[in-house]
């Protein structure tokens, strides 16, 4: 019986992506020249770990990969990422945390991301931020 409760005491719903989000999780980051214009399309939503990579949760479950300008990094609680902080701001969105991102719909194209795109992420793309 004790095992059973510390089991269930271990996990969490919170966040609402991958139950516990992957040690490899990263951020998919922009080439600082591809942040320099900010696109200001409004996207309600939340984020969410999955696999290697955070997504953009919308409307409908609808998940989009975010890319990130540079001066975002995980946010973490005593080791384990936890959502995303802005550098420059100190803000911070935890993932499952309804929230308006600024952004828009873009590719990750080889030149534009920092560094490849990791293995399973995959699908339709968008910059994403927030002050």
């Amino acid at each position: 019986m004790l095992m059973l409760l510390s089991a269930v005491a271990g996990c969490s719903t919170a966040g609402g992506g991958d139950r516990h989000p992957s040690s490899q999780l990263r951020l998919v980051k922009l080439n600082p020249a591809e942040t320099s214009i900010l696109l200001t399309a409004a996207a309600a939503g939340t984020i969410a770990p999955r696999g290697k990579c955070v997504y953009f949760v919308g409307a409908r479950d609808q998940r989009t990969l975010a890319l990130w300008p540079a001066y975002f990094e995980l946010d973490t609680l005593r080791g384990a990422p936890v959502g995303v902080r802005n550098t420059l701001t100190g803000t911070r969105v935890a993932f499952g945390e309804p929230h308006t991102f600024g952004g828009g719909n873009m590719q990750a194209l080889p030149g534009m991301v920092l560094e490849p795109v990791p293995a399973g992420c995959s699908g339709p793309a968008m910059m994403l931020y927030f002050d």
